[in-house]
């Protein structure tokens, strides 16, 4: 993991980011806005999710999955 101090008013850039389809999109710039507060300025098809988010979406996705093999096994 990177970690990196930026002051209030710093910020960082990701570039050479790309979509699904090989296209290069716009820079990524994350602001340090105050304490605790940063700010992400994105194209609108990147997805920015919190982890703990991120973190919800595969455990659902994993139910889902262990749910839909369960039932069809039960329905078989």
């Amino acid at each position: 993991m990177l970690t990196l101090t930026r002051l209030e008013g710093e910020s960082l850039e990701l570039s050479n980011i790309y979509d699904a389809e090989g296209n290069e999109l716009p820079p990524i710039v994350v602001c340090h806005v105050k304490a605790n507060k940063i700010g992400i300025h994105a194209d609108h098809t990147v997805k920015i999710l919190r982890s703990e988010i991120l973190a919800r979406i595969k455990i659902d996705a994993l139910n889902e999955s262990y749910h839909h093999k369960f039932t069809t096994d039960i329905e078989d």
